[in-house]
């Protein structure tokens, strides 16, 4: 026992995280990706509720049981937002810089970001990832990507394309999106 380090624990998920998924043989059809995303959506809803941001939305942080159903883990980032105006400066935000929004990289260290518009814009880069099976990267216009994109149902492109909007302002915020994965689940 020490009292300088916190730890919590998390259940075994057979199935590995979203990475495992799509490096493996069997790769996910869009039916199966939006029912992870709202799986994944609803968990980050539900913090947003009670102002906490995850912070650290990516493939590595959902895990799989052996049932297949995605569950957000790593609360490691998480942040207690309770400024009246929802924002918390730049610098002391975390997560992993191929999710961040471009609000952060234009960010100064003090100055003022919405963390959950933060992480519905990572919900979007993950969800583009797994539709597309494109890598990750830094500071990338995904929103170009989607719109240039083939093969999407125009719902979940919508989706998409709302999810990675740069201006956060403009983003959605977590219960909306589960509004548009429901809507391009039922297609």
């Amino acid at each position: 026992m020490c009292d300088a380090y916190f730890a919590y624990s998390m259940p075994w998920y057979p199935g590995g995280d979203l990475t495992t998924v799509l490096s493996g043989h069997q790769p996910m059809d869009t039916p199966t990706i939006l029912r992870c995303m709202i799986e994944v959506a609803f968990a980050v809803e539900y913090l947003h509720e009670r102002c906490f941001a995850h912070l650290d939305i990516k493939l590595e942080n959902v895990f799989l049981d052996g049932a297949g159903h995605a569950h957000l883990g790593d609360l490691g980032l998480l942040q207690h937002v309770t400024t009246e105006s929802r924002t918390l400066p730049a610098i002391d935000l975390g997560g992993t810089y191929a999710y961040l929004g471009p609000e952060r990289f234009q960010a100064g260290p003090y100055d003022r970001v919405n963390p959950f518009k933060c992480d519905v814009y990572a919900l979007g880069v993950m969800c583009w990832v797994l539709v597309s099976k494109e890598e990750t990267g830094v500071n990338v216009d995904y929103q170009s990507r989607v719109r240039a994109s083939t093969g999407l149902h125009m719902s979940l492109r919508s989706a998409l394309d709302q999810m990675l909007e740069p201006n956060p302002a403009q983003r959605p915020t977590a219960s909306k999106v589960l509004e548009l994965f429901f809507m391009a689940s039922v297609f």
